[in-house]
């Protein structure tokens, strides 16, 4: 499965097994990450990859990995970091494994720099979906448009299913 074809299947997951991906797994993620054109040239997020013991905080799911995302203050920090996770989130999903974004996670050890974290292994349960089990506005109350890319818009991740 390619990465646009994954945006209209995938949905977060709140429940993983605590196996462990291999290392040759978790390297391919990394490959992958190398891979991804950051939104903004000089965009400086970077990464951790931890396992339970590197994350805290509530609402934390139990999962065997997690990405801790991290940058310098700059113009549209937040903005790069999830443009290049979310290629991460959908790369992870055509894998065959799931993901789910934690906003209320923090590293073990804190670092003024982090941003957000993503939480990742095998789902416990489905870790997809179909078009109609997606909770979402419909098309036309968000968008008088006609390119087909804001239909996958409209499925993209949206905390609380609150997306304008």
């Amino acid at each position: 499965m390619d990465l646009y074809s994954s945006i209209f299947t995938r949905k977060s997951t709140r429940n993983f097994t605590m196996k462990p991906l291999s290392e040759t797994t978790l390297k391919e993620v990394e490959t992958f990450i190398e891979t991804v054109q950051p939104l903004l040239p000089n965009a400086e997020i970077t990464y951790k990859l931890v396992g339970p013991e590197g994350v805290k905080g509530i609402g934390t799911p139990k999962a065997p990995h997690y990405l801790l995302i991290y940058g310098k203050e700059q113009p549209l920090r937040d903005t790069c970091a999830g443009f290049l996770f979310q290629h991460v989130d959908l790369f992870l999903f055509s894998q065959g494994y799931a993901s789910r974004w934690v906003g209320m996670m923090k590293p073990a050890k804190s670092d003024a720099d982090y941003i957000i974290g993503l939480a990742f292994g095998e789902p416990a349960e489905s870790a997809s979906r179909t078009l109609k089990e997606f909770d979402r506005k419909a098309l036309k109350e968000i968008s008088e448009g006609k390119d087909s890319r804001i239909e996958a818009a409209r499925l993209a991740p949206s905390g609380l299913n609150g997306q304008p």
